[in-house]
């Protein structure tokens, strides 16, 4: 990257922390889940989901939501393709959804669909090697992606990752790194758009990188989770995995890339597995999938909990395990109000095991069912 396209990288992510800055202090800072400001529920909610077609392959949905209201309209088909999508995620300003299609020939897509609009576009062809997990920055000028370059030793599923920037306006592409052999993959942005979190594959674990300085931060993991960062904040929550005596347990760590502190936040009365631990809006709470592997709850599936940011006052949002109603959660999303989890249930016994999408009022402990067969759910305002 030229002096001249550091510049303007940097004039952008300036722009970019001032955009997250002024999301960040809007949703305020709350006690208790669900008591967000209520300003940005009044928008028009949808749920985006994939599911299979008849063909087996996957494609994307969308479905309208009013969390108040029990009635549930049909959703839409927003992706027919006949390769299925890879995968995907939702801009954080503005109701525009990103996806990756890996094509037969090895290369690949990533395309965008603004809600409303007729049919999704092709956004970028990625030439060289199928890209994937497309995250736009908060102020959407910039997307941070994964590519995989093809070789003829190589598949596209098993071809070394590494992080690009699309700057969304001048369609151009950029190393994260200046280092072009070093490795990395799942990026997250920072709510101020000035960091990157990621998977580093060699040495294993997750990375944060500083966009406008290089400076970068490696905290040891095994589990190939990538750090979600916490709303106004300079921390990360990531899953590791440890050893009490003969058990393998995965612990949630809260890291902060500034102090570079961690906190175990998985301290419990069992050994537990913790992973896909997730922000709410005011950074004060954290929804996540815990199994525990001792104790009372044990059982074959994950459960939904919640607790405070420092680990204290978890408790379990669901308890279905047992022999006849054996569920796996999937991994929760904050409604932008901090009032509802979006997520999807997968039985793991008895005759009806559909994998469908779910909504929770976290306050009153009521889910319902939004999509049957869906899974995957996003948000998307």
């Amino acid at each position: 990257m030229s002096n001249l396209d550091r510049s303007v990288l940097a004039t952008t992510l300036l722009c970019m922390a001032l955009v997250g800055f002024f999301i960040v202090w809007s949703n305020g800072q709350n006690d208790m889940p669900g008591t967000g400001s209520e300003a940005s529920a009044a928008s028009p909610l949808y749920a985006l989901f994939s599911a299979l077609d008849e063909d087996g392959m996957e494609q994307l949905f969308l479905l309208s939501v009013d969390p108040v209201s029990p009635a549930t309209p049909d959703p839409q088909q927003i992706t027919d393709l006949p390769t299925g999508i890879w995968d995907f995620s939702v801009a954080s300003t503005a109701p525009i959804i990103y996806f990756s299609v890996l094509k037969p020939d090895g290369t690949g897509e990533l395309w965008q669909y603004t809600v409303g609009d007729p049919a999704p576009k092709i956004l970028i062809a990625c030439a060289e090697g199928p890209c994937s997990n497309p995250a736009a920055g908060p102020s959407d000028a910039f997307m941070a992606f994964t590519q995989r370059v093809v070789n003829d030793f190589s598949s596209p599923m098993t071809s070394p990752p590494r992080l690009r920037l699309l700057s969304m306006q001048e369609r151009s592409i950029y190393p994260v790194f200046a280092d072009s052999q070093k490795l990395g993959l799942e990026p997250h942005w920072s709510h101020d758009g000035l960091w990157l979190s990621f998977v580093s594959p060699d040495p294993p674990g997750v990375g944060a990188y500083q966009l406008e300085s290089g400076e970068e931060r490696l905290f040891a993991s095994t589990t190939g989770e990538s750090g979600v960062w916490r709303p106004g904040g300079s921390q990360l929550i990531f899953s590791d995995m440890l050893q009490t005596g003969d058990l393998y347990e995965t612990h949630l760590y809260r890291y902060d890339v500034v102090s570079e502190e961690s906190v175990d936040l998985s301290l419990h009365e069992f050994p537990v597995e913790d992973n896909n631990g997730v922000w709410s809006p005011d950074g004060q709470w954290l929804a996540l999938r815990r199994k525990e592997l001792d104790g009372p709850r044990a059982g074959l599936g994950k459960q939904l909990w919640l607790m405070r940011a420092d680990g204290s006052d978890a408790r379990p949002l669901t308890h279905d395990i047992g022999p006849e109603n054996e569920i796996d959660y999937g991994a929760p999303v904050w409604s932008p109000d901090g009032r509802y989890l979006l997520y999807h249930r997968f039985p793991l016994r008895g005759p009806d095991i559909t994998i469908s999408v779910w909504l929770m009022d976290v306050e009153a402990g009521e889910q319902r069912l939004l999509a049957a067969p869906g899974q995957r759910p996003l948000w998307v305002q």
